[in-house]
C-alpha cells in the first residue's frame, strides 16, 4: 500500500492508480472485465466549459507554484555544490576565468596597436579579427591598401557629362557669345530710334 503524497501547500494529492495491465488479471475460468469505452463526443454547455476552464486554471496555478519551488531547490543545490568545492577547485575556476580575460585583452591590445600603426578607423578594427599577431598584421596591410585605393578614387572626380555654355558641339572649342545678341527687330521701336 502506498502512502498519500502531499504537495507544498500541504494538500493531499490522489495516489496514482496502477494501469489496467497491473490490476488483477482474470484466471482462465473468469471473464475479463469490460474495458471502458470512451464516451462519444458531446457538445459541452457553457457551464461545463467554464468548469473545465476553471479546472485547467487551477492545475496551471499548481504547476507554477511547483515550478517556483523547483527553481528555488535548484538554486539551493547550486549553492550547495559551490560550498562543497575545495579551495583548490575555486582557485582553478578563478584562474581559468582570468586567463580567458587576459587572452581577450591581448587580442584587443594587438588590434589597437595595429590600427594605430596602419591608420585603420575605429569602426573597422573588428575587421582585423583574431588569431596570431602576424595574421592580424597581414589583414591590417590589406585594409590599408583598400583605404589607399578608396582615397585615390575619391581624388579623381568622374568626368562631367553636363554641357558647358559657349562650346561648339563636337569641336570642344569655345565660341564667343555677344551679350547683345537680340535681333534689332525684337527691340521696341522707341528704343530702336534712340540707339540709332
Amino acid at each position: 500500500m502506498s502512502t498519500p503524497i502531499t504537495n507544498a501547500t500541504g494538500e493531499q494529492e490522489p495516489t496514482p492508480t496502477p494501469p489496467a495491465s497491473q490490476e488483477a488479471t482474470p484466471t482462465p475460468g473468469e471473464k475479463a472485465p469490460e474495458q471502458q469505452k470512451p464516451e462519444p463526443s458531446k457538445e459541452l454547455s457553457p457551464e461545463d466549459m467554464k468548469a473545465e476552464i476553471k479546472k485547467l486554471r487551477e492545475e496551471n496555478a499548481k504547476r507554477r507554484v511547483e515550478s517556483k519551488e523547483l527553481q528555488a531547490r535548484a538554486q539551493k543545490w547550486d549553492e550547495y555544490e559551490q560550498s562543497q568545492k575545495t579551495e583548490l577547485e575555486k582557485a582553478q575556476d578563478e584562474r581559468l576565468k582570468l586567463e580567458q580575460e587576459l587572452a581577450q585583452t591581448k587580442i584587443e591590445n594587438t588590434q589597437l596597436s595595429l590600427a594605430a600603426a596602419y591608420g585603420i578607423k575605429a569602426d573597422d578594427i573588428n575587421l582585423l579579427g583574431t588569431g596570431t599577431a602576424e595574421e592580424m598584421e597581414t589583414r591590417a596591410k590589406r585594409i590599408q591598401e583598400l583605404y589607399a585605393g578608396a582615397q585615390a578614387a575619391q581624388q579623381t572626380p568622374p568626368p562631367s557629362q553636363r554641357p558647358h555654355e559657349g562650346f561648339i558641339p563636337g569641336s570642344g572649342q569655345r565660341q564667343e557669345l555677344n551679350d547683345s545678341a537680340y535681333p534689332t527687330s525684337w527691340m521696341p521701336s522707341a528704343l530702336r530710334q534712340k540707339n540709332k
